[in-house]
């Protein structure tokens, strides 16, 4: 790779590499534009050789390394270097080189954590030093030369601290812009700070552990900057008095001192936020500690407080975060501290706790630390904790009694219906606006008046308006006219025009207010910028949006935006070009629309504008949707390496060759896509094992489509095959390294890619508690280097010329030091990372934690020395199995719906019915299709709703609320819920202000919904004007589910065995020879009802044109010639529909962290069936369980489990079935699994239009 790369370089990060033993290879010499450079804790002993030829050097930072000498800094060398950062090495006086205080533009330098015994002398002697920061801790400093502040007069920060230094020089009072000074830990008992009050623009003060009593203390009064202030490890009897006259005060600390009560003057500190008073003599705080309103952290621990030490109105404390109390003498803690609802942390160990407020259960600790309180008993409850998965969850006790008494437990009282909770929100509702009417009459009067204050104010603004626009006789006598008549009210949709969006973040504001051309390329969904030096390159596989900005005659900017497309550009880049154009349009308030342009088929106009002159280019950028490469027939050993505990992790590449081998650890390898070998070492731990089984099978699902065969084996019991693949048997035993060699790995960093103008940047990315997820930002790219591999994560809207040079600096960066051999860069996109690339996060491993070394009575006894604040031990619910012992939901009668459908029909004012069509745009439905519905397609019904209100019941002043309903079919594609979200739903927002969004899929729809369109809801296959077989016959099913209300007409196949006796059909017969003419058979069920019957027949003569002939037949009645015929000939069909009345839907789940079963509404369909889940359908004589595609294997076992038990608890305790006027107990249902993709007919009749889905492997 070439190093054209390193010259753009500013800064580099090298912290944490071992360059001790690898050395900086020669290609870092390219990057001689370097400004910043850390080789933080890389174990050198002097600064590299190859530092010298940075001479643009600024700052310097070699932090805790072996460094005995910096002679190498040379003002020649670097003439720029303004900070120099060499803490915590092995310097002595003589190692620090005179000429370092001949820098120029020194301002920084940290000599901290050496073992200088004195100031080095050069420092003390250069005039007008314009040193700003000088921290020269830690070391063994005895004494500090006056000229030192002579001519470090612009010192901000100076630390002194942990020497032993018994004074300062009076020359300390001249260092008059200091703000920071840090002298704690030095025996300076016998100093009196008499200049202390000269350094007015102190900010932090630190007088720690200096011997500090209230004779020696100095007086501070006068530092009225002073916002810290540090007096622990002295010996105060109490605070001085000076220190509450510091008003600006935010952060003290005076522990560890003899203070035995706080003054009343605390109250001053109005802007205190941290408070540390820890190893003290108090018995109690003042009261008035309760009026610094701003104090987050308190810390008192290691004193003598007792319950009535604590001030009743600590509640007043309304940002306290922090209460930190243990080791005192408490016997409770005031009601009012759970009252502090920002309290994060509470440490009361140690005390003499007895118990504790019940109002604690509503804090949202993080951290609660009550130990050491034998006497405490801790407050119940008031919600019992519901512990989830854990290594007990797999031990389900599946006893009938006990499930059952979870099952009263969890139900209570029978639960109310959505229906009957509906109907009485309807009564509570229509009482309401009966009562509103007869309260009108005592605000009449009030209301007249307000009336008339009204009009005379719009009076007034129409003739002020009037008056403006009147300029001449003829054109005011017009626009009076037009002023005083009404105007008439544009249509919703005439005005979806430009929707107000924010696209700050992908369109600069700057963006065509100059002349002249600007490009952008889509690149996963968004545009990105194109440099004018590609101007008129387009890429075949790309989509472009192109702004045309000039001055028209009247010297205004106008714009003309374009939107190219490649030949073999992907669906979502053409879809995103031509939404973001129209968006573009939109913030320019462009006049006009956007143009399309297609490769090989463009325009003269947009030609004109690269001088005709365009080239097309192979290739492009990978498509938005995320796509799985697939993987080359290579050959690769991973180590399974990891924490001794094995609690986590991570595969490391190693040497293909049979010396890599090692007992003491597991190995994969990989051949290709096809097989994942693992090895596993003759003394690996048996959880590094399992969880390695685990991994692969993570490997196999996100790298290799599941298309690889796991194989696991022993040392010494490998197969020839495996051998076969190192060339061979080995030649000598397989070794055993020591598990202290393998922990001398190199821990994986992780830098951040950076990119200004003209310059890159490579620094660290600070990870304290490790490398997390969140770390990883969708607009950035990193870098995580791993030693033997290097991962370059791309975020998914980060640029493309950042991703480049990411690129092209991991290349750089795998030469730059010694690695094994095998060691390679890997390009990680977000979103399709690797399982090798997740295992060095702490918390995205992807595994299920599973403990499989503690047995089941280890576990049993664990459980008995567990007793969590003294609490009596309560046996905890490990499986929700209520839902199976409740009764079947009650239908709701037909009474109940209509009343329902009333009350949403009497709230609706307006509904506009709108199909969504290609290319963002969309169509108003006639009123003829209304309610006609096609499983390929997406619609949105725009409804307009009055809300109740006390008011006044007139329509002018009722409030109106608009809700969208965006329904999708069951054959549609995403992209219709795109366009709506991206395009159509901004439209209306703009026009119709704000708006409420329902999403619904086919047959999901809500009762509200339903109650619209009258109970004609038909369902047709396919697209609305796809014109497919239009000449064949359709068959068309109308049943309910669950009342009037759900009944729908949806489309079945046609075939004689989708009949039943019990629903009505229509059957849809078109003549070959006279398009748009045929036959419409109402086929009437010998056991329908009238109604079922007279609505059939409704349905019937308004589904289709009236070209159709209408013929009602009963059953039994059919004719052969036509019906039959349509059907494929005479046919079975059942003439019992039993199952309408038991059938019963469950789901089982473990996705709450424990395993669940819910009952889905009666009005279930088959998108109800997740693939995730398991699910169990119970049709009377049959409880079927259907596994998802996804589902786990643990769901699996216990909804297995679960379902047997159902069968057990229906068979003796079920609902009794009727039998000739007797009766019977309920027959005992069969156990059947139903496969997906090849489900049974008894399985498949429960769900109303049920259509094939491809099976499952």
């Amino acid at each position: 790779m070439s190093s054209s790369v390193l010259p753009f370089v500013r800064g580099v990060d090298f912290s944490g590499n071992d360059l001790q033993e690898s050395e900086l290879k020669e290609n870092v010499l390219h990057m001689n534009n370097l400004r910043w450079l850390r080789l933080n804790r890389t174990q050198i002993e002097k600064i590299p050789d190859h530092i010298e030829k940075f001479s643009k050097l600024e700052v310097l930072s070699a932090i805790h390394n072996q460094l005995k000498g910096i002679y190498d800094i040379d003002p020649s060398i670097y003439p720029s270097l303004k900070v120099v950062n060499v803490r915590d090495n092995q310097l002595r006086d003589s190692s620090i080189p005179p000429d370092l205080f001949n820098l120029t533009e020194l301002v920084t330098l940290d000599l901290s954590y050496n073992s200088l015994t004195k100031v080095p002398d050069k420092l003390k002697e250069v005039k007008e030093l314009g040193l700003i920061v000088l921290n020269l801790s830690n070391n063994k400093l005895t004494s500090v030369p006056g000229q030192l502040f002579v001519h470090c007069s612009c010192l901000r920060h100076l630390d002194l601290s942990h020497n032993e230094i018994q004074s300062l020089p009076p020359q300390i009072r001249r260092l008059d812009q200091l703000t920071s000074l840090i002298v704690g830990n030095n025996p300076m008992q016998h100093f009196m700070f008499k200049t202390m009050d000269k350094l007015v623009n102190l900010t932090m003060l630190d007088l720690s552990n200096c011997g500090r009593d209230l004779d020696n203390t100095p007086h501070l009064d006068k530092l009225v900057n002073l916002t810290d202030i540090n007096m622990s490890g002295n010996n105060l009897p109490r605070i001085p008095e000076s220190i509450y006259l510091l008003d600006r005060l935010s952060r003290i600390n005076f522990s560890h001192n003899q203070i035995r009560e706080l003054s009343s003057l605390v109250d001053t500190w109005l802007e205190l936020v941290t408070l540390d008073l820890t190893d003290n003599l108090l018995t109690s705080l003042h009261p008035h500690i309760c009026k610094c309103t701003k104090l987050k952290r308190l810390f008192i621990s290691d004193n003598k407080i007792t319950f009535g030490g604590i001030p009743a109105g600590i509640n007043k404390l309304a940002t306290l975060t922090h209460f930190v109390a243990a080791r005192n003498q408490m016997e409770c803690i005031p009601e009012g501290l759970c009252r502090c609802y920002t309290l994060k942390s509470l440490i009361l160990n140690s005390n003499v706790l007895v118990t504790l407020p019940e109002a604690i259960h509503y804090l949202k600790l993080e951290t609660l630390d009550v130990s050491d309180n034998p006497k405490l008993v801790f407050p119940p409850k008031p919600v019992a904790q519901t512990i989830g998965a854990g290594a007990e969850f797999y031990n389900i006790d599946f006893d009938t009694k006990l499930l059952r008494q979870g099952a009263v437990q969890a139900s209570g009282k029978p639960t109310k219906t959505s229906y009957t909770k509906q109907k009485e929100r309807f009564m509570k509702l229509q009482k309401n606006r009966r009562s509103s009417v007869t309260t009108k009459g005592g605000e009449a009067a009030a209301a007249k008046v307000l009336k008339g204050l009204v009009d005379i104010a719009d009076y007034k603004q129409q003739q002020q308006q009037t008056d403006v626009m009147s300029a001449g006789a003829a054109v005011a006598t017009v626009e009076e006219e037009q002023v005083h008549s009404p105007r008439k009210p544009k249509r919703w949709d005439e005005i979806l025009v430009r929707p107000d969006l924010d696209y700050s973040t992908i369109f600069m504001e700057e963006i065509g207010s100059l002349p002249g051309l600007t490009v952008w390329q889509i690149d996963n969904f968004y545009p990105v910028l194109v440099d004018e030096a590609f101007y008129g390159h387009f890429y075949m596989g790309d989509a472009y949006i192109i702004l045309d900005t000039y001055f028209n005659d009247a010297s205004e900017l106008e714009w003309k935006i374009y939107f190219w497309i490649g030949r073999d550009s992907s669906i979502d880049k053409k879809a995103c070009a031509a939404m973001h154009a129209v968006h573009l349009r939109n913030k320019l308030s462009a006049k006009g629309r956007t143009r399309r342009e297609e490769q090989e088929d463009e325009s003269d106009e947009f030609l004109e504008l690269f001088d005709s002159n365009i080239n097309y280019i192979e290739g492009g950028t990978i498509s938005g949707f995320y796509t799985v490469d697939d993987i080359d027939n290579t050959v690769a050993l991973y180590k399974l390496c990891g924490e001794h505990n094995g609690t986590k992790l991570h595969v490391e590449a190693v040497a293909m060759k049979s010396d890599s081998l090692d007992h003491n650890h597991v190995f994969f390898l990989e051949v290709g896509k096809k097989f994942i070998m693992m090895w596993e070492g003759g003394r690996s731990k048996l959880s590094e094992r399992a969880k390695a089984r685990l991994i692969a099978e993570k490997i196999n699902k996100l790298e290799k489509k599941n298309a690889a065969v796991i194989a696991s084996f022993k040392a010494g019991t490998e197969p020839e095959e495996f051998w076969d693949v190192f060339g061979g048997y080995p030649n000598k035993p397989i070794k055993t390294v020591s598990l202290a060699e393998c922990s001398k790995k190199a821990k994986p960093v992780l830098y951040k890619a950076a990119m200004g103008q003209g310059y890159l940047e490579l620094p660290q990315v600070e990870c304290p508690n490790g490398l997390e997820k969140k770390l990883l930002k969708a607009h950035e790219v990193y870098i995580l280097d791993c030693h033997s591999e290097i991962f370059v994560w791309i975020g998914q809207k980060s640029s493309r010329l950042v991703r480049a040079a990411a690129l092209r600096l991991a290349d750089e960066l795998l030469q730059m030091v010694s690695r094994p051999s095998v060691a390679s860069v890997c390009r990680v996109l977000e979103g399709v990372e690797s399982m090798k690339f997740r295992l060095w996060f702490n918390d995205w491993d992807d595994i299920i934690t599973v403990d499989y070394t503690v047995s089941a009575k280890a576990l049993e006894k664990r459980k008995k020395d567990i007793n969590l604040f003294g609490t009596p031990e309560k046996k905890a619910a490990k499986v929700d199995l209520s839902a199976l012992f409740l009764p079947r939901n009650v239908l709701m009668t037909n009474s109940e719906s209509e009343e329902l459908s009333s009350y949403y029909n009497g709230l609706l004012k307006t509904m506009q019915c709108c199909i969504i069509e290609p290319r963002n745009k969309f169509s108003i439905l006639p009123r003829t299709e209304k309610g006609h519905f096609y499983s390929g397609e997406c619609y949105f019904f725009l409804c307009q709703y009055a809300i109740e209100s006390d008011a006044d019941d007139s329509e002018e002043d009722e409030e109106l609320q608009t809700v969208v309903y965006f329904w999708q079919g069951q054959d549609a594609t995403k992209m219709g819920w795109l366009q709506f979200t991206l395009g159509i739903r901004k439209q209306l927002e703009k026009a119709m202000g704000s708006i409420e969004v329902v999403s619904m899929k086919q047959q999901q729809e809500s009762f509200q919904f339903l109650s619209h369109f009258g109970g004609k809801f038909i369902i047709h296959r396919g697209k609305r004007n796809s014109g497919v077989d239009v000449y064949k016959p359709a068959l068309y099913q109308i049943r309910a589910n669950n009342s009037r209300l759900s009944r729908r007409v949806v489309q079945v196949t046609a075939e004689p065995k989708y009949l039943n006796s019990n629903f009505c059909h229509i059957l849809k017969v078109p003549f070959e020879n006279s398009p748009g003419t045929g036959i419409v058979y109402i086929w009437i069920g010998s056991k329908t009802t009238t109604e079922e019957s007279i609505h059939a027949e409704q349905m019937g003569r308004s589904m289709f044109e009236s070209t159709y002939s209408n013929v009602v037949i009963r059953e039994g009645a059919e004719p052969e010639n036509f019906f039959w015929v349509a059907l494929g000939g005479r046919g079975d069909y059942s003439q019992e529909a039993d199952y309408m009345k038991k059938k019963r839907l469950f789901r089982c789940s473990n996705e709450k962290g424990f395993f669940f079963v819910s009952e889905k509404t009666p009005d279930f369909c088959q998108g109800d069936l997740s693939d995730e889940d398991v699910m169990l359908l119970d049709n009377g004589n049959e409880v079927f369980v259907w596994f998802g595609a996804s589902c786990s294997d643990i769901e699996k076992k216990l909804a297995m489990k679960s379902a047997q038990l159902y069968i057990k608890f229906q068979a003796e305790e079920g609902e009794s079935e009727e039998v000739d006027g007797e009766e019977k107990k309920p027959s005992n249902r069969k156990f059947k699994l139903a496969k997906r993709g090849l489900e049974p007919w008894e399985f498949t009749i429960c769900f109303h239009g049920w259509r094939p889905i491809p099976s499952s492997s």
